[in-house]
């Protein structure tokens, strides 16, 4: 594992940590994770996030591979370092111009999600806690704006104080659809796939069945509006969350980041409520 430091008028304002190196042998979903994070120690963020290294473990088989069920066929280890730091520096300080924050750790996997692969340009992105960032990267076509993108994105859901795992519904929404027009602020207008997933009207419109589900923290109900069951069609969640985000920006374009940043989900998302 390789670790940079970025910095800013001399403020170090992120760590990387290139867990981008495995041995192309290992082929055993658990045996392979373990090899591309045994550098990770436990530190004041715990195991990249997460509380314990089996957590992270466990975390990873899912984000890396999805649901291929082995990991045949996975291509050499050649990945343009360089470059992939070059567009992380360049997206954390274009971050700091909106947000200020505590240096965020960002850690960097390879990724054989199919998927990402095929829906995500390559490139997928968690935050498992206040200023840690985890991305992981296939360099398929299309990878490198992708990976501008999910910086400013996971970024802006570092630098949120609740944690995801208490996350209600309606904080889930309003937390994606801040991440996703941060991006597009810094990205200059450019969108993510499943921001398009749904237009506004019928985000508005499926807003009104899922109401009275807005307090759940049920994983089984965050799952079902973001990623699809009979009721709700793929990345709905992403989409209203992006539209609800927009309307309130809308109305208040003087609000700068930081204080958007900083008003409660319910206030962001008073226009969809009140309909």
């Amino acid at each position: 594992m390789e670790i940079k430091k970025i910095k800013k008028n001399d403020k170090i304002i992120a760590y990387i940590y290139l867990c981008l190196d495995y041995k192309k042998l290992i082929s055993i979903k658990d045996k392979f994770i373990s090899f591309l994070i045994k550098d990770i120690v436990k530190s004041p963020v715990g195991y990249a996030g997460f509380k314990t290294k089996k957590s992270l473990q466990r975390h990873l088989i899912n984000a890396l591979f999805g649901w291929k069920k082995d990991i045949t066929g996975i291509p050499e280890s050649h990945f343009n370092k360089k470059l992939i730091l070059k567009i992380i520096e360049k997206s954390i300080k274009k971050c700091h111009q909106f947000i200020l924050s505590d240096p965020t750790r960002i850690f960097i996997f390879p990724s054989f999600n199919p998927f990402k692969k095929e829906r995500m340009f390559g490139v997928g992105g968690f935050c498992p806690g206040k200023n840690v960032v985890l991305i992981d990267i296939n360099p398929v076509s299309g990878w490198q704006a992708a990976l501008e993108k999910t910086v400013y994105h996971e970024f802006n859901h570092s630098i949120v104080s609740i944690p995801c795992d208490q996350w209600r519904l309606l904080d889930s929404l309003v937390f994606e659809g801040l991440a996703d027009n941060f991006a597009e602020k810094l990205s200059n207008g450019k969108t993510s796939p499943w921001v398009k997933a749904c237009s506004e009207k019928k985000c508005r419109g499926y807003f009104l069945k899922i109401k009275k589900l807005l307090s759940s923290k049920s994983y089984k109900t965050h799952q079902a509006v973001f990623f699809a069951n009979i009721e709700y069609p793929l990345w709905l969640g992403y989409s209203m969350g992006y539209q609800i985000v927009k309307s309130f920006l809308k109305k208040n374009p003087k609000l700068k980041w930081k204080d958007i940043m900083e008003l409660s989900t319910k206030e962001i998302a008073e226009d969809f409520i009140k309909s």
